[in-house]
């Protein structure tokens, strides 16, 4: 019995296998252009970077010390908090966005954007990893790393208002980013409401604020 393919069959064969190559680029197209999408695949690029440097420095701290020759210490300088410190640019936008208002209570319809509210300015990935200063939100106090409290008369009509930086029982990331949006979405919001400009807006993220 014969299991060779007709000229017929193995052109139809090619057929279907090519039809299920340009489905599957174009579905992967599809999933390109979702803004949402990319900014899920940055998150997870995110993740696993941070995942790599957490075990790159388990090894190293389970590295046996090395002996090193004694040399003269210089006095320590204090730099305040640590990383990078700001530069024009990147003060400009922490102005205008402090200027903004918080983003959370501006989409909760808490306040209205440039009403002079407090904010601090959080660092989304932390001070010293790179374009630290630009990937940051405005946000005030409530919601970046102050709990109303038991005993604050607003807490019971204000109970979707946590913080992002969790105090004992009170908010954390997960439960944040399910009541405000990822913290990347915020800062696209963020540069769309302070037209910001390309020097101010994190590499990654150039095509999904200005696209």
């Amino acid at each position: 019995m014969s299991f060779l393919l007709t000229p017929e069959k193995l052109q139809k064969q090619r057929e279907q296998q090519r039809r299920a190559q340009e489905r599957a680029a174009a579905k992967q197209k599809a999933k390109l252009a979702c803004p949402e999408y990319r900014i899920k695949q940055l998150e997870k690029q995110r993740e696993r970077q941070e995942r790599q440097r957490a075990k790159a420095s388990e090894k190293a701290r389970m590295r046996p010390p090395v002996a090193k020759p004694l040399v003269a210490k210089k006095p320590l300088r204090s730099k305040g908090m640590a990383g990078k410190s700001r530069n024009k640019t990147e003060m400009s936008l922490h102005d205008r966005m402090a200027a903004l208002g918080c983003i959370c209570c501006i989409n909760k319809g808490l306040i209205e954007p440039h009403t002079g509210s407090p904010v601090s300015i959080h660092h989304i990935h932390g001070r010293t990893s790179p374009e630290a200063h630009l990937y940051v939100l405005p946000l005030c106090q409530w919601h970046h790393d102050t709990p109303m409290g038991l005993d604050n008369q607003l807490n019971e009509k204000y109970q979707f208002v946590f913080p992002l930086h969790a105090k004992g029982a009170d908010g954390g990331k997960v439960r944040w980013e399910e009541v405000n949006g990822s913290q990347i979405s915020l800062l696209i919001e963020v540069h769309k409401l302070i037209n910001a400009t390309p020097k101010e807006i994190p590499s990654e993220l150039q095509n999904l604020t200005t696209g």
